[in-house]
């Protein structure tokens, strides 16, 4: 007489089809674009910030601040909140 007990879960993982790779890729794009959008919407505060503070004086940390923000705008402009 077995005392185990069987488990709720599914602990089968199945094969990995061109569907579920699809959707997988689909989520993860829609990840980044959030991520982009939203990096993109915060990223002028804190180089308006960090010059007005002082903290950063050399103009090569703006310019890749502003570059980032360029990329992230690009990245995230098909994202709708």
């Amino acid at each position: 007489m077995s005392s185990a007990t069987k488990s709720p879960f599914n602990t089968s993982v199945g094969p990995v089809t061109e569907g579920s790779l699809h959707a997988f890729a689909a989520a993860l794009l829609s990840s980044v674009r959030a991520a982009a959008f939203w990096a993109a919407v915060l990223m002028p505060l804190v180089t308006i910030l960090s010059v007005s503070s002082g903290a950063v004086v050399d103009p090569l940390p703006v310019l890749g601040l502003v570059g980032a923000n360029a990329a992230c705008a690009v990245v995230g402009h098909d994202y709708s909140p």
